[in-house]
């Protein structure tokens, strides 16, 4: 077995890696001492790794990495350095949950936010976006509410239409979005509107977005309208629980980060081509909220094997007896050897004593199956060169 402290080197050896490519160190402290190369490496101890979390070593840090925007490993298991801080209230945004510090992003996602938050503000009702989290100034994985915003390419989208842009501090803490889908989670709800359908397709046309996170309902409503020209941008929208409040935007791996892990299976082969209006989606309203009940018929019984069923904590007498060994006599005279099994029909087997006569000086073995000791092969005839055997004084032994 390998010592502690052997098998905590792989660990040690990742997580120094991810804070060194992000622009951090392991002890939390400032940048790494090759921050120009973008990793540095540190080995840890049994006892340091037992401390901080990585959640907690990336939540520390109050400000991003310097140097160049990159996104390093994948959405659910990665980090970022350079990122930019989406301003708290622009033109047509405000970024909620200020406390949380989650408003840092890649420059490509601030570019796409102030882009999609324009054409927002041009909807009936709406003011622009209320942003919610991005991600953290150093990526990484967060204390609570998300597994992947680690890259600084995952955008909330809050399903609440804003009307007004002037929220102060404190009432983007308390305020609340909207659901889009009813209690039974199988439709949408009143809350839904055309404006957000556009909002979405608007998103989904984007070339710098993979996918689109949001509840089976909402995308069933956009299916009822789509035409064949829309099967590029709609196979993007991807149905996924907990997503009625806000949707979930997904950039692509942008250029200049070859650290960055795209995410397989793409969303056409998801789709197989389709734009995920078929059964796939509708297994999110039916199946998967109750999934069918087994038959009440019972299940019909594996066919049986040929032959009598036997137990196995009682193994056939044959096999108990078998090579048994039987030693020689010189007078001739006829020796009980026990009880063995005669046929496999009826209900009760039937058994019956066994003699074994001598034969020429030596020993020898009984025939190791009952389809050999009822042989005509055996009948009368010596076994072995040394013995032969009988049921009765006179009967073959083919009868066994």
């Amino acid at each position: 077995m390998k010592s502690p402290k052997t098998r905590f080197w792989p660990v040690a050896i990742l997580m120094s890696l991810a804070l060194g490519a992000c622009g951090g160190s392991p002890s939390g402290g400032g940048g790494g001492a090759s921050e120009d190369e973008g990793v540095s490496v540190t080995m840890l101890s049994a006892a340091e790794l037992s401390g901080p979390k990585a959640w907690a070593l990336f939540g520390a840090k109050p400000e991003p990495s310097s140097g160049p925007a990159q996104s390093w490993g994948s959405y659910a298991k990665g980090c970022a350095g350079g990122l930019v801080e989406l301003p708290e209230t622009g033109p047509t945004w405000q970024a909620m949950r200020l406390s949380r510090n989650r408003n840092w992003g890649h420059p490509e996602a601030i570019s796409f936010i102030r882009d999609l938050s324009a054409q927002a503000a041009r909807q009936p009702g709406w003011s622009g976006l209320y942003v919610g989290d991005i991600g953290q100034p150093r990526g990484g994985p967060m204390k609570s509410g998300h597994a992947s915003h680690q890259m600084g390419l995952d955008i909330d989208i809050w399903m609440l239409p804003p009307q007004r842009l002037n929220l102060s501090r404190s009432e983007r803490e308390s305020i609340s979005s909207i659901s889009v889908k009813t209690s039974d989670q199988r439709r949408v709800n009143g809350n839904w509107s055309p404006q957000h359908a556009a909002i979405l397709e608007a998103a989904a046309r984007d070339p710098r977005v993979d996918r689109i996170f949001v509840t089976a309902p909402a995308k069933i409503a956009m299916c009822q309208n789509a035409r064949p020209s829309d099967t590029a941008w709609l196979q993007k929208i991807r149905p996924y629980w907990s997503h009625d409040y806000h949707f979930h935007v997904r950039l692509k791996c942008p250029a200049g980060s070859p650290g960055c892990i795209t995410q397989t299976p793409t969303v056409s082969q998801i789709s197989s081509g389709g734009n995920g209006c078929d059964d796939t989606l509708t297994w999110w309203v039916t199946d998967a909220l109750a999934p069918p009940k087994p038959s009440p018929e019972p299940a019909k019984p594996a066919p049986r094997k040929r032959g009598k069923a036997r137990s196995r904590a009682q193994p056939p007498p044959w096999r108990l007896e078998r090579r048994r060994r039987v030693p020689a006599q010189t007078d001739g005279a006829a020796r009980p050897m026990g009880k063995f099994r005669l046929g496999r029909d009826g209900a009760t087997p039937e058994f019956r004593a066994i003699e074994v006569t001598s034969g020429a000086a030596g020993e020898g073995f009984l025939p190791s199956s009952p389809r050999k000791r009822r042989s005509p092969r055996f009948a009368g005839k010596k076994v072995s060169g040394a013995w032969r055997c009988c049921s009765n004084p006179g009967r073959p032994a083919g009868y066994l």
